[in-house]
């Protein structure tokens, strides 16, 4: 359903998205089913119940986008939420687990929530209230359960707020260069190659267990965070 009276139901959520009755700014409310990737390409909010389920990935490709209350699985995808060079994203309410235990590839991170600042500067990011848990690298591949990125970049992130977010068991492999990769709990990593920053980020009130790869960290600050205010965190195991 969205905001606009006779513009729905629709079978899944692509087809509201692309559906020319649904405008920018608009709500969409997504009813209990499951429902296969989504890929965002309109200013709006997208609510789920406890029992709208993803299987796969949503996609977050236009600025000032919601994603409220979806529980989201992909086993054998790379991530559950991704969104690159858009502004204006909350991301909230999500439970997020089993990402990446069946994907075979042996590159890229698999990580559930991802922004990505490389073309364009990123504002405004809100990661709040989520439960990530059971994401999987495997051999060559690191795991994160939130990550900020990527070093190369050479566009800033500001106005970055990730809190009282639940995150557990984050595992790679943990045997040796080149196999062996890192387990993060939240990750940030903008610019330590290229010159970007996330200024002033605020990572507060997180809750993260159960790390496990060649290396782990509770929370990294790879790249340049000028001013981070990094306050109220739970890191054990």
């Amino acid at each position: 359903n969205s905001t606009h009276p006779g513009s729905g139901p629709y079978a899944t959520i692509q087809l509201a998205i692309y559906n020319t009755a649904t405008l920018d700014g608009d709500v969409l409310s997504v009813a209990a089913g499951t429902y296969g990737n989504v890929n965002v390409t309109k200013q709006l909010t997208i609510n789920g119940v406890a029992t709208a389920i993803i299987t796969g990935s949503i996609a977050i490709n236009a600025d000032n986008v919601t994603i409220d209350g979806f529980t989201i699985n992909n086993p054998s995808g790379k991530n559950a939420i991704t969104s690159t060079d858009h502004s204006h994203i909350t991301i909230k309410n999500n439970i997020i687990d089993d990402i990446g235990s069946s994907d075979g590839s042996s590159s890229g991170s698999n990580i559930g929530i991802v922004i990505v600042s490389s073309a364009s500067a990123v504002d405004d990011i809100k990661i709040d209230n989520n439960t990530i848990s059971n994401i999987v690298g495997g051999s060559g591949k690191s795991a994160a359960g939130i990550a900020i990125g990527w070093e190369a970049a050479t566009n800033n992130v500001t106005n970055l707020l990730i809190q009282n977010n639940t995150i557990s068991n984050i595992t790679s492999n943990t045997t040796a260069w080149p196999n062996g990769h890192g387990a993060y709990g939240i990750l940030l990593n903008v610019g330590a190659s290229g010159g970007g920053e996330i200024t002033s980020p605020q990572i507060l009130n997180n809750t993260i267990s159960n790390l496990e790869g060649l290396w782990a960290h509770g929370i990294g600050l790879e790249g340049n965070t000028p001013n981070a205010v990094v306050q109220g965190n739970i890191i054990h195991d």
